[in-house]
């Protein structure tokens, strides 16, 4: 027997395995972390929300996101005074009771990491017909009720 497959080597590797089987199961286990309360506003808000708002120039802002079950979102927006409707996309988040969108996609155009936008809100009355989220800093709130994906937004 070579000196590398001695009863220590077979000791190490077995260490090697345990530690890749504990790693494996905690990884694995993480992916259902998400608290009762997360998980029943995931269920909730997949689908398609309407919002209207205003911007810092106080033009009206009207949107459509729709939240999928695979943890992605679309939506559309129109700006008063904008000729076409804008599109982006990314992935959502529901985690200890806030909604996260990031946003990696504009029009079509892939932003990188350092463009990445975020907007996180704590969520208040959900509920299947609609909800309201108050921006993490508390400086607005936004209402939200439930439409189809193709909702006009004109």
């Amino acid at each position: 027997m070579p000196e590398w497959e001695g009863p220590e080597m077979n000791l190490y590797k077995m260490k090697c395995v345990a530690v890749l089987l504990l790693v494996s199961a905690v990884i694995v286990g993480c992916e259902g972390l998400d608290s009762p309360e997360d998980a029943k506003a995931k269920e909730t808000l997949v689908g398609s929300w309407y919002n209207e708002t205003k911007d810092s120039s106080e033009r009206e802002i009207k949107m459509v996101v729709t939240l999928d079950a695979s943890g992605t979102f679309s939506a559309r927006e129109l700006i008063t005074g904008e000729a076409k409707e804008e599109k982006s996309s990314g992935p959502w988040y529901v985690t200890e009771g806030l909604l996260k969108l990031q946003t990696n996609e504009i029009d079509g155009r892939k932003l990188g990491t350092r463009e990445s936008l975020f907007f996180t809100c704590k969520l208040v009355d959900l509920h299947p017909k609609g909800f309201a989220c108050v921006q993490a800093n508390g400086n607005r709130r936004f209402l939200f009720r439930r439409v189809s994906n193709d909702f006009a937004l004109s």
